[in-house]
């Protein structure tokens, strides 16, 4: 009962801006479905909060639910996602993750880096979300398409591009911004993003082999790598 109840809170939150998923329309069902059917299939991981925007943006592309249910299943158990079901979950499923961003950060926009420490703007505080809903949640809906698409193609290392994309264009912004500003600007704006333009600014992203080498490694030693995409 209460990972219906959670799932149903959840999925009034859902893509709130389209009309698809409200009370009484067929997707609202199909995703609720979709949710409570993995929620049992996986009881080690039940549901999570966000993992409605994940089944919510496969139902818009999939109209079969048990293929969705297929398709969230395998998303579910790629290198990105298969250590929330390690005991502590999504607590510390995306630390390797942060760690990355926060080197890459220092890399490609010292400036913004040294902003982010000295307003006590930590990384988790918007790549969770970004992580856990592939940036379903606050990309518009044709840019979060263009980042699946990259995800599913070129894997995990585009996540990490596509967040330093957002953030350099953002950075102007966030460089005059205090922590509360900052937080609302990386929750708000990135909604406002053009496609072509984050996936411009995310390619311009350059990594070294290292970069990924250790997040492997991180993986490895906690026992959750089961390879790439």
């Amino acid at each position: 009962w209460d990972v219906l109840k959670l799932i149903q809170t959840d999925i009034n939150r859902t893509f709130a801006n389209l009309s698809f998923f409200q009370h009484g329309c067929l997707l609202h069902d199909q995703l609720q479905e979709l949710l409570c059917v993995y929620a049992k299939y996986r009881p080690d991981v039940g549901y999570i909060q966000g993992m409605s925007f994940l089944a919510g943006h496969l139902l818009l592309y999939i109209e079969d639910v048990y293929m969705a249910f297929v398709a969230l299943a395998n998303l579910m158990n790629t290198s990105l996602f298969n250590p929330l079901f390690k005991p502590k979950g999504w607590r510390t499923a995306f630390r390797p993750h942060y760690d990355l961003h926060r080197s890459l950060l220092k890399q490609h926009s010292p400036h913004l880096h040294s902003h982010f420490d000295a307003e006590g703007v930590e990384t988790d505080m918007y790549m969770l979300e970004w992580i856990l809903t592939l940036f379903s949640r606050r990309l518009r809906l044709d840019s979060a398409g263009r980042v699946w698409d990259m995800y599913l193609t070129h894997g995990e290392t585009f996540i990490q591009k596509a967040a330093l994309g957002v953030i350099k264009l953002l950075e102007k912004t966030l460089l005059r911004a205090n922590f509360a500003e900052c937080l609302k600007i990386l929750k708000e704006a990135p909604s406002q993003i053009d496609p072509q333009e984050l996936i411009v600014a995310s390619e311009l992203i350059r990594m070294k082999n290292s970069d990924m080498f250790h997040l492997k490694r991180d993986r490895i030693q906690e026992g959750s790598f089961v390879g790439d995409l």
